[in-house]
């Protein structure tokens, strides 16, 4: 199946599935605050500073903003399976991982 394509190293306009560059700095939310993220790919920022948040305290909004469908539509799923309490933190971490949509 894969003899007859071509490999490129790296091809802009298809999708990103992640975020690819590594935060300098460790990043922090606070509660109570909102955080615009562009070209956002995936929650990346938020997983990463889950930590800094008090789960118990004001909710943190994430506006991202991201012209590739792919990663808006994820995102969109992944904000749905959140808000249903019936749905375990490891499915949504099983959406976030996964590239084969």
């Amino acid at each position: 199946v894969f003899e007859k394509k071509r490999y490129r190293v790296y091809h802009p306009p298809a999708p990103q599935h992640f975020r690819n560059t590594p935060i300098a700095e460790p990043t922090v939310l606070a509660n109570g605050t909102t955080v615009v993220d562009i070209g956002f790919v995936d929650f990346g920022i938020t997983f990463d500073s889950i930590d800094s948040i008090d789960l118990e305290g004001k909710p943190v909004t994430v506006l991202g903003y991201d012209m590739q469908p792919f990663c808006v539509a994820k995102s969109m799923v992944m904000i749905a399976m959140i808000k249903d309490r019936e749905v375990g933190a490891r499915s949504v971490i099983e959406v976030w991982l996964s590239s084969l949509w």
